[in-house]
């Protein structure tokens, strides 16, 4: 489904990304009102230009008509998600395991922008966690609308993917590398706080500019 695309929600002439963050699975989480596809058209590109089979899952969208080209050369597979996410974990099994082929590189953006049912949510990430211990190579980025999650959820879903991503309203956005392999903690961090680690640890982020297109 074409939408209407949404206003720009990044405003600076740099946007800031994780080094690194485009090579693993990240867990992105964004604001409802922000314009998420602007960031996905970056992960798909990169993709793209890793040479990777993208594969890119969503309940709505508006990047159809800008990678009409890609898609019709199936450079990109897109899936709805209103199929379920069983399907979604059969297709990237079966780009990554291809019969007669050597293991397969996918790189994905799969965007939960609607309520659905977590719990086969969970276990999809723990599928495509798992088909990177192969030869296989899975990467890219699972977002989440930051209203349909819960507490629960976030420390559940940053447990299984402790690489973290949050696009706010504002024109930043604050990357969490994954550090260590212990139980990934998530949570809503007061804005003063978020300001305090930025301004004072900037050390401990890895971090590339990107120029605006």
């Amino acid at each position: 489904m074409d939408l209407k695309p949404d206003e720009p929600c990044l405003s600076s002439p740099t946007k800031v990304f994780l080094a690194g963050s485009l090579h693993d699975i990240s867990f992105l989480v964004y604001d409802h009102g922000v314009n998420r596809f602007t960031f996905f058209e970056h992960f798909i590109t990169h993709g793209l230009g890793e040479q990777a089979q993208v594969v890119y899952a969503y309940y709505s969208t508006n990047l159809v008509t800008p990678f009409k080209k890609e898609i019709q050369e199936r450079k990109i597979i897109l899936y709805e998600l209103h199929n379920g996410v069983n399907g979604l974990a059969a297709l990237i099994n079966g780009l990554c395991h291809r019969e007669g082929c050597s293991p397969g590189r996918v790189h994905m953006v799969v965007d939960f922008s609607r309520e659905c049912d977590l719990h086969p949510v969970l276990d999809l990430l723990r599928t495509l966690k798992s088909l990177n211990g192969s030869q296989a190579s899975v990467s890219g980025i699972v977002a989440f609308d930051l209203d349909i999650l819960n507490d629960e959820y976030l420390r559940e879903i940053s447990a299984i993917l402790p690489s973290i991503i949050f696009i706010s309203d504002t024109t930043n956005i604050i990357a969490f590398p994954a550090v260590s392999r212990g139980p990934g903690i998530a949570g809503i961090v007061p804005q003063d706080i978020v300001d305090s680690v930025v301004r004072h640890s900037l050390e401990q982020l890895i971090l590339m500019n990107l120029e605006q297109p």
